[in-house]
């Protein structure tokens, strides 16, 4: 299922403009902000500081064991 940044921002429980903010990296989230993300989509908030694999690396291969 596909959602809009807009009922994204309603399942979260944010406007959809301080959403955008977020995304655009114009803002940071606060604790509780981040706390909403991570219920709504139910991804830790550690992956969110994992690093991005480079072109053609897998994200497993960026973690030490």
């Amino acid at each position: 299922m596909t959602l809009t940044q807009g009922q994204w921002a309603a399942r979260i429980g944010i406007s959809r403009s301080y959403l955008c903010l977020i995304l655009s990296d114009e803002r940071e989230p606060g604790k509780r902000t981040m706390e909403k993300i991570r219920a709504a989509t139910g991804v830790p908030i550690s992956a969110w500081f994992e690093p991005e694999p480079q072109e053609g690396q897998c994200l497993a291969s960026t973690r030490s064991s």
